[in-house]
């Protein structure tokens, strides 16, 4: 038993291990969604300031980088949650097919 759950460790340090990489990947991104919404919203308040002039360019251009970020990130955070669920889901088959082997191998 003591050598199952020695062989165990390292499945569960990876899995600790991947899962804090994969939240602060979160934080990160969220950082950024919240720096390129003011982006998207500075952009529209100069645009606004700035009605019948050449100017307006400026704030066009800075409120189309914001969606660009804003559609990048939101895509960046939707495979962050997949490969979340999908990495823990195969850790535990793995951790159970291990765990099958390791009782079968206890009772020969």
């Amino acid at each position: 038993m003591l050598l199952v759950a020695t062989l165990l460790v390292p499945g569960i340090a990876l899995a600790q291990t991947a899962g804090v990489v994969l939240g602060l990947v979160n934080i990160f991104a969220g950082l950024l969604l919240v720096g390129a919404l003011l982006s998207f919203m500075a952009g529209m308040a100069s645009y606004l300031v700035k009605l019948g002039t050449e100017a307006r360019k400026g704030g066009l251009v800075l409120m189309v980088w914001g969606i660009v970020i804003l559609f990048v990130l939101i895509v960046l955070l939707a495979l962050v949650n997949v490969l979340q669920g999908a990495l823990f889901l195969v850790l535990g088959i793995l951790l159970v097919l291990f765990l099958l082997v390791a009782a079968i191998a206890a009772f020969k």
